[in-house]
């Protein structure tokens, strides 16, 4: 085979110029100018399936293999990881993208919402009607009989008097004798610091624990008559009447004096300074279970 007839990537070269250096810069041409052809072949390919996004390249220049492993750390086998490239369709832009994402991704209708908020509305009108007829007159407005109060009795009958209690009811209020005089001993309200802001529920015994000695009491003295504080002069009164108490966790031991007192009515507000006033008075020896 003549020397002329090999092809310029496989030529002999003798020593010298013609050596086999300069046959492996050839040869690096060629692959070279292959590879070249090989990538335009591959983006003329992708242009034509419509994939403009490639995936990103590596400052090197090699793809980037998702799940963080590059070609270049898998050893022998980097040559033969292929990966299909990142094919994305086009991607519109401008009013008619936008319209075309609405159709695609409905959103919630303004009837529904209208028509959930005019739900909400009406039913809480209802409620707080409701609430507002079946309460008690009282010395703002009067409530007792009319249509729409029958109405609402009729339709949403509640019945809120039995969770409350008539503010005109008497409270039986108790105070401690001792030689320094009387000592208020109510545990109430709730709201106060020693019952810590009602989270312990011993006051609320307190009430049955009263009102069980006072149905034992038969005598009693009329505060209406009583000049100046009527606990203070009841209390120094002779002849204490003996009852027992019987509460499992009394509070109330020894001399005590009950009151009873009424609300102040709201026509003669501006003739007392306090909120209540004393009705009767009686004062008592209560014997605990516990000191038997």
């Amino acid at each position: 085979m003549a020397r002329a007839d090999l092809p310029a990537g496989r030529r002999r070269r003798g020593p010298g110029r013609g050596g086999p250096g300069a046959r492996l810069v050839l040869d690096g041409r060629l692959r070279g100018r292959l590879r070249e052809r090989r990538g335009r072949r591959q983006r003329r390919r992708l242009h034509e399936r419509g994939g403009r996004h490639q995936r990103p390249r590596h400052p090197r220049g090699r793809h980037l293999v998702p799940g963080g492993r590059q070609p270049e750390r898998l050893g022998h086998r980097a040559g033969r990881v292929r990966r299909r490239p990142d094919v994305r369709p086009h991607v519109r832009h401008g009013p008619a993208a936008t319209e075309q994402h609405a159709a695609d991704h409905p959103g919630v209708p303004v009837r529904v919402l209208v028509s959930a908020a005019g739900g909400v509305l009406l039913v809480g009108a209802l409620l707080a009607g409701s609430v507002f007829f079946s309460l008690p007159s009282n010395v703002l407005s009067t409530r007792d009989g009319g249509d729409l109060r029958a109405l609402s009795a009729r339709l949403l009958p509640q019945s809120w008097a039995f969770f409350t209690k008539p503010p005109s009811d008497p409270e039986f209020v108790p105070y401690l004798v001792s030689d320094g005089g009387v000592a208020h001993a109510a545990l109430l309200p709730n709201s106060r610091a020693e019952n810590l802001y009602g989270l312990t529920r011993r006051q609320r015994a307190q009430g049955p624990e009263v009102a069980a000695m006072a149905n034992q009491v038969r005598r009693w003295r009329d505060c209406e008559g009583i000049e100046g504080d009527c606990p203070a002069v009841v209390a120094g009164s002779p002849g204490a009447v003996s009852v027992k108490n019987t509460s499992p966790v009394p509070t109330l031991c020894g001399r005590v004096v009950l009151v009873e007192t009424r609300p102040v009515p709201w026509k003669f507000r501006d003739r007392y300074e306090g909120w209540r006033l004393d009705k009767r008075a009686a004062v008592v020896e209560a014997t605990c279970s516990g000191n038997d």
